[in-house]
C-alpha cells in the first residue's frame, strides 16, 4: 500500500483527513463514494486539472507522480484509489464496506485497473478534446517536466499527436468487453458481493457512470442496468458524484452525445458493439 509519513512542509500541520481531488476523476469518484459510505468527515482540495494544477510543484510534493486522487490523514500521506478505499475502510469506524468474497474483489480490481487507461483514452477523445486539444502541447511540456509517472507523460505524447482510428475502436472494445463480464458478474445478484453495496461495486460506480456520460448504452445490459439504477437511489450517488461534476461539463457531455447520435455519429454503433 502506497503510505508515506507527510514531511510536507505545505501540508505537516494538518490534522484530519484530507482529500485532493478532482470532480470529473473516476478515481476520486470511487474516494468520495467511500468517505461517504463510511459517514467520514474531510477536508476538500480541489485540484483544478483543466489549470494542470496536478502538475504543478506544490502538487508534486504531495504526489510525485502527479495523479489525482491523493489523500492526507494525520501524518501519512495515501495515494492510488484502490488502496486509499482500503485504508479508508479499515481506519474509519462504521460497517465494514470490505467484501465477504476477497477472491472476487481482488477480480474486479484486476478487471477495472486497466480499464482507467480506456476510460482516459475515450474521455480525452469525446468528452474533453474541444478544451484540451488547443493546449495539448503545452501540456505535454509540462508533464515531462514535473511527473514521475511516464505512464502519464506517454498518454499526453499521444494525446498531442492524436489517438489513431484502430486505437480508439480498441478502447470502445475493451470497454464493451468489461461492461459485458461486469453484466455477467451481476447476473442473480443484488450487487456484485450479493446482498451488500461493497468496495466491489465503488470500484466500478465511477467507470459506469463515466460511460453512461458518453453514451454507452448501459440498458442494453440487464443486470447492469439495474444495478446502476439502483445505484442512483443512493444518497452517495449524488453526494459523491453528481454534486462535484460542474454544470457546464455535464451539459456539453449529454449535448454532444445527444449530437453524435442525431448525425449517425454514435460510437458504439460505428463500433458494430451494440
Amino acid at each position: 500500500m502506497p503510505i508515506v509519513e507527510n514531511l510536507n512542509p505545505d501540508t505537516k500541520h494538518y490534522k484530519g483527513l484530507h482529500l485532493y481531488h478532482h470532480g470529473m476523476s473516476s478515481c476520486s469518484q470511487r474516494v468520495r463514494l467511500c468517505l461517504e459510505e463510511k459517514q467520514v468527515q474531510w477536508s476538500s482540495h480541489i485540484i483544478n486539472m483543466e489549470k494542470n494544477e496536478h502538475l504543478s510543484a506544490k502538487y508534486k510534493r504531495i504526489n510525485p507522480k502527479c495523479l489525482v486522487p491523493a489523500m492526507i490523514h494525520d501524518d501519512k500521506i495515501v495515494t492510488e484509489s484502490t488502496d486509499i478505499i482500503k485504508y479508508i475502510d479499515q481506519t474509519f469506524p462504521g460497517a465494514s464496506l470490505f467484501p465477504k468474497d476477497e477472491k472476487f474483489y481482488l477480480e474486479c480490481v484486476s478487471q477495472s485497473d486497466p480499464l482507467q487507461s480506456t476510460l482516459k483514452t475515450l474521455s480525452f477523445e469525446y468528452l474533453f478534446k474541444p478544451l484540451k486539444k488547443r493546449t495539448a502541447h503545452r501540456d505535454l511540456e509540462k508533464a515531462r517536466e514535473h511527473s514521475s509517472d511516464a505512464h502519464l507523460i506517454h498518454f499526453y505524447e499521444d494525446f498531442a499527436k492524436g489517438f489513431s482510428q484502430e486505437r480508439l475502436l480498441q478502447e470502445r472494445k475493451d470497454f464493451y468487453e468489461s461492461m459485458k463480464w461486469l453484466d455477467q458478474r451481476l447476473e442473480h445478484k443484488r450487487w456484485l458481493d450479493g446482498q451488500d453495496f461493497s468496495l466491489s461495486d465503488i470500484i466500478w460506480i465511477a467507470n459506469v457512470h463515466r460511460g453512461s456520460m458518453f453514451g454507452f448504452p448501459i440498458h442494453k445490459f440487464k443486470n447492469l442496468d439495474h444495478w446502476y439504477k439502483q445505484f442512483q437511489n443512493k444518497p452517495a450517488y449524488n453526494n459523491a458524484l453528481k454534486k462535484w461534476e460542474p454544470l457546464l461539463a455535464k451539459l456539453y457531455f449529454k449535448t454532444s452525445s445527444s449530437v453524435r447520435r442525431l448525425r449517425g455519429r454514435d460510437i458504439w454503433k460505428q463500433s458494430a458493439l451494440v
